[in-house]
């Protein structure tokens, strides 16, 4: 699936991974629709390797992938682009269902994604409310905070399903998963998280974790380990919101977790 950062037009974005390659990169928008822009070349840094690209000076989508047929891509939110819930396969010429709902759980809108170049597919929001989409019949969910904040007070909810491989992204600063997101689930439940939550896990490419998961357990894992990551992080000169998994368990009534940007540092 994919790893969502956003970043100012004309801002530097940074990419890095294991092995030396050449990352493809395109510009998208509904309206003008895909254009390709210059490969970047990844160089060795001693550890791994390391690249960086100037997003474009427009509201857009950066796709990210890799040269060598790999499955790492990354999908870059430029300004403030017209929504997209954007997904990746990396097959050209499939079929994905959705369906859009408000948080109340009313039908808003369903189809078929669309597809925009090497694997990646696309459905638009109707109407612009905060909401969540099931892809393929439910196989995976992702929540949406519509429409985009203007600054970091915004605040939305996140709904939990039952037995569910989801997708979420909580922009709160200076917060981490344990004692935000979890801790939280505890409170509204009256119950251990584990009791809800099999694991959450993220996939950062940052200054704190590059090329690998960060899985937390609950009720398992350190809280005092680096796993216990923050839903906010900094790479370099730019802000990257941690979009992370939740794999839940077998329970009767959705979750809806509310979160705060207020709740964060500023």
């Amino acid at each position: 699936m994919d790893h969502k950062s956003v970043v100012d037009k004309n801002e530097t974005i940074y990419i890095a991974a294991e092995t030396d390659d050449t990352v493809k990169a395109w510009k998208f928008t509904e309206a003008d629709g895909i254009e390709s822009l210059d490969d970047i070349e990844l160089s060795d840094n001693g550890a791994d390797y390391k690249g960086e690209a100037t997003a474009p000076d427009a509201d857009c989508y950066m796709l990210l992938k890799r040269s060598d047929g790999t499955n790492w891509i990354q999908i870059v939110r430029v300004g403030k682009p017209d929504p997209l819930v954007i997904g990746y396969t990396g097959v050209e010429g499939e079929s994905h269902s959705y369906v859009q709902y408000n948080m109340d759980g009313d039908e808003l809108s369903n189809g078929d994604m669309t597809e925009i170049v090497e694997g990646f597919y696309y459905a638009k929001p109707d109407p612009e409310e905060t909401c969540y989409f099931q892809l393929d019949g439910g196989s995976v969910t992702i929540t949406m905070t519509l429409p985009f904040p203007d600054d970091n007070k915004s605040k939305g909810k996140i709904v939990l399903q039952p037995n569910r491989y989801q997708m979420v992204a909580i922009p709160v600063k200076g917060v981490k998963v344990k004692e935000y997101f979890l801790d939280k689930i505890e409170d509204i439940i009256g119950d251990d998280a584990n009791t809800v939550i099999d694991v959450v896990k993220a996939y950062p490419s940052s200054d704190v974790s590059d090329n690998k998961y960060m899985v937390f357990k609950p009720n398992l894992t350190n809280p005092d380990s680096s796993t216990n990551f923050e839903l906010i992080q900094t790479d370099g000169d730019y802000t990257e919101i941690t979009s992370f998994y939740v794999v839940t368990k077998d329970f009767t009534d959705d979750i809806v977790v509310p979160w705060d940007a207020s709740d964060g540092d500023d």
